[in-house]
């Protein structure tokens, strides 16, 4: 998951490596990803099937996986790469040992207890806020 301001219409990809499937474009559209507002992204690989890759709860893009997967590497980056970064706070991170389904996607969006999308009384946002006062 990263900020490609280069894929205009995708510049919050999804990539998985080996191979950078998904580079060049395999994301959420910039204007669907409001300034200065928190949002749930969600990457899925169905081994040799599909990549789908969600914003808050709602499937933007699917393609075809050929796998395999690396999780070996300077590749494992979430946020950034040697060629495109986001910028701004990352929270509330996790990786599934298998392929979530949409139902699962969507209930995940909606929890308030685990994978709340609001940077009020959370610890990431408060202790960014501190340091950006600094």
């Amino acid at each position: 998951m990263r900020y490609d301001g280069r894929n205009p219409g995708g510049e919050y990809e999804f990539i998985v490596c080996p191979n950078w499937q998904g580079d060049g474009g395999f994301g959420a559209p910039k204007t669907e990803v409001k300034k200065d507002e928190w949002h749930y992204l969600t990457g899925i690989v169905e081994k040799n099937k599909n990549m789908y890759l969600y914003l808050d709860g709602v499937q933007v893009i699917e393609g075809p996986f050929s796998g395999p997967i690396s999780s070996i590497g300077p590749e494992t980056d979430i946020g950034h790469a040697s060629d495109g970064g986001f910028v701004g706070a990352i929270d509330e991170v996790a990786i599934y040992d298998r392929a979530l389904t949409e139902n699962e996607v969507i209930q995940n969006f909606k929890s308030t207890r685990f994978f709340a999308v609001d940077a009020y009384d959370k610890l990431a946002t408060t202790w960014g806020n501190i340091k950006k006062a600094i």
